[in-house]
């Protein structure tokens, strides 16, 4: 279990920089005034506003993150979000920078050493555990043994564990006594991250990325140079992780624009076809 088993499960960005928890009242205070509020309100309200309101597409973003955060990623059994990554929403620019695996693996940490010593303490049967649960669950079932039934190895886990796929393989790991764990729990080396042999869902990995080839080249590339170079990403980075293909799409990305904005400059053409470049009109006559 580590910040890596996140992005793995869930594919949320894993960069640099650490989410800073320790200006946390500078934080939060600097995200209620985006929002006009004083104090911290519900999860409902975030959600109300997603639902019934015209926001700015950063609104939009930071009211989604606040309710996943809150219900899903980094869930607490309060009716409030916590204060501690509203910070980290303020600059939505740099949410994709931030190292959400290393926030989440931690929060997760966090709260099960407190279930821990609050049960013992308290002797309750019954508490509220938070964190991610269902990166617990998912981490759980794929070092289970289900015998002939396969699981497929796509990374991220997310586009594999779906709909009912958990409640159903769960209750099959149940016993006799009604307790989980009657299956055989797998080796490293024979679960979907052995050895980093695994792919990633295109989905997830190549995400918009066709799109965002065209966008940048526009006319400069033919149809079929902008396809060949996506399917060129596409084989070299089939079994790298999330964060490097990233890397990988910044670079390919910027090195298309340099090349087209240095033919512009230049006035040469720009269509440049599967076979080489079409030269402008000055450059043919001087040919």
């Amino acid at each position: 279990m580590n910040a890596q088993s996140v992005e793995f499960v869930l594919g949320i960005p894993s960069r640099e920089t650490i989410i800073n928890t320790k200006e946390e009242e500078a934080g939060k205070q600097a995200f209620l005034v985006l929002f006009g509020l004083t104090e911290v309100p519900t999860i409902k309200f975030f959600g109300n506003k997603l639902m019934n309101e015209d926001m700015s597409d950063d609104q939009i973003i930071r009211c989604f993150l606040v309710v996943a955060l809150s219900t899903f990623l980094c869930p607490t059994s309060n009716t409030k979000p916590s204060t501690k990554y509203m910070g980290a929403l303020v600059n939505v620019e740099q949410l994709k920078q931030l190292n959400w695996c290393m926030f989440v693996h931690d929060w997760e940490l966090m709260y099960i050493k407190k279930y821990q010593k609050e049960k013992l303490k308290q002797n309750r049967t019954m508490m509220t555990l938070g964190g991610c649960i269902y990166h617990l669950a998912v981490r759980c079932l794929d070092f289970t043994d289900f015998g002939s039934i396969q699981i497929p190895s796509l990374m991220p886990r997310i586009c594999v564990w779906k709909g009912d796929m958990v409640k159903h393989l769960s209750d099959m790991t149940i016993g006799r006594d009604g307790k989980y764990g009657c299956l055989t729990i797998k080796e490293v080396s024979e679960t979907c991250y052995k050895d980093g042999t695994f792919e990633w869902e295109s989905t997830i990995k190549n995400s918009n990325f066709r799109k965002a080839i065209n966008n940048v080249a526009g006319n400069s590339l033919s149809d079929k140079v902008k396809e060949d170079i996506f399917l060129a990403y596409k084989n070299h980075m089939k079994n790298e992780d999330l964060n490097t293909c990233i890397k990988a799409k910044g670079l390919l990305l910027d090195t298309i624009r340099i090349i087209t904005n240095a033919s512009g400059e230049s006035g040469d053409t720009v269509k440049v076809g599967s076979t080489g470049t079409k030269l402008n009109a000055s450059q043919q006559s001087n040919n």
